[in-house]
């Protein structure tokens, strides 16, 4: 599915099994541009993820994730199923001082991957940027993790807990304290 640019509001976005979406596309079609044609995903409520992926073989592309503020459940962006590929995300802007950005959560959460995102200036806390829960898998490729911090001593940039991780290509910089 094609999103067309704009600010999408809602209470947790919860793409389908088996969905493939990319943002980045003109209103009525056209060539997509992620930077001319921003496709934000925003809260309305911040009891509860953003993005609450729960399902296989979802695809989520082009997309910015912004404005999450301390969701008390699973972090700003929930992944609980098999094959989920996060491509061309730009996590900014969110504050979640008690759980990760992005959790991976369950056994069931085997093939996630991340691919050419961004996260930046984001304040998180002891749970890290991305959380790997004991049984799940992810890859973590060519992604950038720049001018985020943590509200805690212990906040990793990527933290597992016997979940499997592979991080390539990927760089962490101006990391601080908040």
């Amino acid at each position: 599915l094609r999103v067309a640019e704009g600010i999408y509001r809602e209470a947790t976005f919860r793409p389908a099994a088996n969905k493939l979406l990319f943002g980045g596309y003109p209103h009525g079609g056209g060539t997509r541009d992620l930077t001319l044609h921003r496709t934000v995903l925003a809260p309305s409520n911040n009891a509860l993820p953003i993005l609450g992926l729960q399902g296989d073989n979802i695809v989520l592309d082009g997309f910015t994730v912004t404005g999450g503020r301390n969701v008390p459940a699973y972090g700003t962006v929930m992944v609980k199923g098999a094959n989920i590929v996060l491509r061309s995300l730009w996590i900014t802007n969110n504050r979640n001082t008690s759980n990760p950005l992005v959790f991976v959560h369950g056994t069931q959460s085997q093939g996630v991957v991340m691919d050419q995102c961004i996260l930046s200036q984001n304040v998180i806390g002891s749970l890290g940027c991305v959380y790997v829960e004991s049984g799940s898998g992810m890859t973590i490729t060519d992604c950038d993790v720049l001018a985020d911090s943590s509200v805690s001593l212990s906040g990793a940039t990527f933290l597992s807990a016997w979940g499997q991780v592979a991080v390539t290509n990927t760089v962490a910089w101006e990391m601080t304290p908040a």
